[in-house]
């Protein structure tokens, strides 16, 4: 306390300051080391608070007769709680230090440009008994401030926003759109958006575009509940509620960029703020349900918005009613669509969007769809490797999250496997495109490593420079393993056709074969491992290569650079077993399928079809 004294029983006349229940404090956004707390007079520690010393009058309308028990005449509490004439509302400029402004709860505005050695009333004309709420000095211009102004503790419930642009020397009110008892507690402007403003007021969030000109409701998902406090924080706006909850809307840019040329787009993708590679910790509670009161996370990765037009969902050059079948009442190209869904293509008729996430040099490394990908054949969800969700496609505003992983490696159908195949990018510049209909838009992408964390340039291509090795290593063995299955397929058929025949040489054909699949079988198992019904079989069939892989990559990438000796060990030792595999899978190929698909020359009989 600045004057500790315990004030029960005191009438505030009486007090060496009078400080209301929520009497401001603010850090000097110059110097963290100059606090502010606000009384009747404005006190200023230039120590964190271990000394004080008044650098204003009494900034109030000082009214003895209302400064009785309970601060009359608000309420009549002996107490001592509730404190009138008295300062509500502190603000020193971000622009310039020593320039402060303050509102109190009896209606008057002050403004000091010299430090507090001299403080003029700026209190718009007309204003009253007010309580000023909250003052907002502009990011923008250091001669523009908002003000939040309330009158519901004596009935009125009406919204009062006022804003200056000349230091408080003119003041026009702005509500138009606000509800009529929506009373204002807060307004703040965007900092990079000029003009940008959001209200917080007793019926909830209010935004306007245009600096107050208009306003309308912001409610999205948020309850309608007192906003009390407004705040924003790395390109987020933070909501306190008198319900004692905070709230996050996560990402301004859509609301930044919006403007008349996304309005007139047919669509559009909003250039994406910066996303943080980050190892989040992993694992809940294990609850099945969360509890209503948790909170939720923004997604990670790089956070996607894009608008779509409603145009882009007609049919293009049909106007509305053209093309019916008036016999049949029915479009012409209804039955075309009705035939497309009853061959099992449940995106028929609908308008397929994709999202294509490339490097510098144009590669895609990433791309999704509207259209919904499909599951395995056996319905297991590979860990690591579920299919991506289908791109939002719908008329307006759309959200994705890309996880900043690249695509995954060449899959061996029906293959449960022990590890995550997808890794995650570098730090650096990516361009995102958006393609829907004929429209194609592409923005740039900035993703930066943890800020927390000492990393360089070099340590991550070190580790990008591994993870890739890998991820080729297990392209070369799937790509093998789905080759040599292809061809143990038709040698398995090819025995099945000899074994009913009577010709010459069936019986040395199917020895052969036998013994040609029976090879591939044993070769196959080094490298992938079918018999993994469930993660638990591991403990009767030991995973094969590809799995020593999978797990590698997923150990590599699992936390920043930089990288481990055992990590590069582990990849020279796997390196070489696939090598060794790699040369018998060639034996196979040039020595022993070219030796069974021979015996096939005599009888005139087509042989293996090498794929």
């Amino acid at each position: 306390m600045a004057y500790p004294y315990l004030g029960l029983g005191t009438d505030p006349k009486d007090l060496t300051y009078r400080f209301n229940w929520n009497a401001p404090i603010a850090v000097s956004p110059h110097d963290p080391a100059v606090v502010y707390h606000a009384g009747n007079v404005v006190l200023r520690s230039r120590d964190r608070g271990v000394g004080w010393r008044a650098i204003s009058p009494d900034l109030t309308r000082d009214e003895e007769d209302k400064q009785g028990p309970g601060g009359g005449p608000i309420t009549n509490e002996a107490a001592g709680a509730e404190t009138y004439n008295t300062i509500f509302s502190f603000v020193e400029s971000p622009h310039e230090p020593g320039t402060f402004w303050a509102g109190t709860d009896d209606g008057l505005v002050h403004l000091s440009r010299d430090g507090g050695a001299n403080w003029t009333n700026v209190t718009p004309e007309g204003l009253g008994a007010a309580q000023v709420n909250a003052i907002e000095v502009s990011p923008h211009d250091p001669a523009r401030a908002y003000l939040a102004v309330t009158y519901y503790k004596f009935g009125d419930f009406s919204p009062h926003v006022y804003r200056t642009d000349d230091y408080g020397v003119t003041w026009t009110r702005r509500v138009d759109g606000i509800g009529e008892e929506a009373f204002v507690r807060v307004v703040r402007e965007d900092p990079v958006r000029a003009g940008l403003l959001f209200a917080g007021t007793e019926a909830g969030l209010y935004l306007s575009l245009d600096d107050g000109v208009r306003w309308q409701p912001f409610q999205l998902n948020l309850p309608v509940v007192p906003i009390t406090d407004l705040t924003i924080r790395d390109g987020d706006l933070v909501a306190a509620t008198q319900g004692r909850s905070f709230w996050i809307l996560d990402d301004l840019s859509p609301l930044r960029q919006l403007g008349d040329a996304v309005a007139a787009s047919t669509a559009w993708l909003f250039r994406p703020r910066e996303a943080y590679r980050v190892s989040w910790p992993g694992g809940g509670d294990g609850d099945d349900e969360e509890p209503a009161t948790r909170g939720e996370n923004p997604p990670d990765g790089a956070v996607l918005y894009y608008y779509l037009a409603e145009s882009l969902f007609a049919e293009p050059g049909k106007e509305e009613g053209e093309g019916e079948d008036k016999e049949e009442g029915r479009d012409e190209d209804e039955d075309e669509e009705t035939e497309a869904e009853e061959e099992g293509d449940e995106n028929a008729g609908e308008l397929v969007v994709t999202l294509d996430v490339l490097d510098l040099a144009g590669e895609v490394i990433r791309s999704y769809s509207s259209k919904k990908e499909e599951r395995p054949k056996d319905g297991r969800e590979r860990r690591g490797e579920r299919p991506d969700p289908p791109l939002p496609a719908a008329a307006g505003l759309n959200r994705f999250a890309w996880d900043l992983r690249r695509e995954r490696v060449t899959e061996v159908p029906e293959l449960l496997t022990m590890g995550g195949s997808r890794y995650r990018v570098a730090p650096g510049t990516y361009r995102v495109r958006l393609t829907a209909g004929s429209e194609q838009i592409e923005r740039p992408l900035e993703v930066r490593p943890d800020p927390r964390r000492p990393h360089t340039p070099e340590a991550f291509a070190a580790q990008q420079e591994l993870s890739a090795a890998i991820r080729k290593r297990l392209d070369e063995v799937h790509a093998a393993v789905n080759r040599l299955a292809d061809v143990r397929g038709q040698v398995n058929d090819l025995v099945e056709r000899a074994r009913d025949r009577e010709w010459a040489g069936a019986a040395e054909i199917v020895t052969a074969g036998e013994a040609l699949a029976e090879r591939i079988d044993a070769w196959e198992e080094k490298l992938v491992q079918r018999r993994h019904e469930t993660f638990q079989d591991v403990i009767n069939f030991p995973p094969a290569l590809s799995s020593q892989l999978l797990f590698l990559l997923e150990s590599v990438d699992a936390s920043d650079p930089p990288l481990t000796a055992g990590a590069r060990a582990r990849f020279t030792d796997l390196d070489a077993a696939w090598q060794a595999q790699a040369a018998e899978m060639r034996a196979v190929l040039d020595q022993d399928l070219p030796a069974f698909n021979a015996l096939f020359d005599v009888h005139r009989v087509p042989a293996v079809i090498l794929p």
